[in-house]
């Protein structure tokens, strides 16, 4: 490593490091920690609860760093530590963080989708890309796309999401990837409407 590679690595890992203890900093103020309802065994938990959000991260991000568990965990987090300094998380007992893991999972999901909501909002495809908004009087503008539904592929119940109504992708694909890298199955609409118009002929025809 030359010398002004070395100067580089090191002014990255100090500021790495600078952002780490100022982010640890703010959540220890949003959890209470140093609060005088905090003992030692409370800040025991609370650095054993740190360390697992920690490698929680680096796992979301290694499998998916564009997924909103990466792209805006200190917002995720500070939500937790929030709320957990409300309930007195940290203060209680073993049963009692037991019973508010529980509502913290589903506060969480609701975090999530508000991020994700908004991320989404903010980063609309434009028109011409996959992804972009169409309709029954808005056509997709570029040739190898179609307008129509997206429909997740099979998730796990705790990351589920939506299916998008008018949205243009690949025609011959039949998948679509949002910007958070999660995966859908595409269906033309003139697709739909045909099979739809086919099951009531059949409907009909058996009758």
């Amino acid at each position: 490593m030359s010398e002004a590679d070395q100067k580089k690595y090191d002014e990255t890992a100090a500021k790495a490091k600078a952002d780490r203890e100022k982010l640890v900093a703010e959540l220890r103020l949003d959890a209470g920690i140093d609060g005088a309802d905090c003992d030692n065994d409370c800040k025991v938990v609370y650095n054993d609860e740190l360390l697992k959000w920690e490698k929680a991260v680096f796992e979301s991000c290694k499998a998916n760093e564009k997924s909103i568990e990466c792209i805006d965990f200190v917002k995720i987090k500070k939500a937790t530590e929030k709320a957990r300094k409300t309930d007195g998380f940290y203060t209680g007992d073993a049963a009692n963080r037991t019973t508010l893991g529980l509502k913290e999972v589903e506060e969480t999901k609701k975090t999530k989708s508000t991020l994700t909501a908004a991320w989404l909002k903010t980063n609309k495809p434009a028109a011409g890309k996959v992804g972009s908004a169409c309709s029954a009087t808005e056509a997709c503008t570029t040739e190898t796309h179609c307008c129509g539904t997206a429909t997740p592929k099979k998730v796990a119940s705790v990351d589920a999401y939506d299916k998008i109504e008018g949205i243009c992708a690949d025609k011959k694909l039949g998948t679509y990837t949002d910007g958070l890298k999660r995966d859908y199955t595409h269906e033309c609409g003139a697709k739909a409407l045909l099979a739809s118009a086919t099951a009531v002929f059949a409907a009909v025809f058996l009758m």
